[in-house]
């Protein structure tokens, strides 16, 4: 004799499996989506620290040579 309650309960059980592999599946995709942004904005991050210490070296050198300048007008009045 079949019971239909039980062949209720094992197709809802069924189901809930399979919903749950859904879900964890569209969890798993989202989580390696995140993972990727993350990788890449580290990536940003590292580009834009690479193009400051650029900046930071021109700076450096801007300032030098406006040093020379001064000094080579200031020689120049003196003459």
């Amino acid at each position: 004799m079949n019971f239909p309650f039980k062949t209720s309960i094992t197709f809802r059980a069924g189901q809930l499996r399979f919903v749950t592999i859904l879900f964890l599946s569209n969890l798993e995709s989202k989580i390696a989506a995140l993972l990727l942004e993350m990788q890449e904005n580290t990536a940003d991050f590292v580009k834009l620290g690479e193009l400051q210490a650029e900046i930071d070296l021109f700076n450096d050198e801007k300032d030098e040579i406006e040093m020379t300048l001064l000094e080579a007008i200031e020689e120049l009045e003196n003459l």
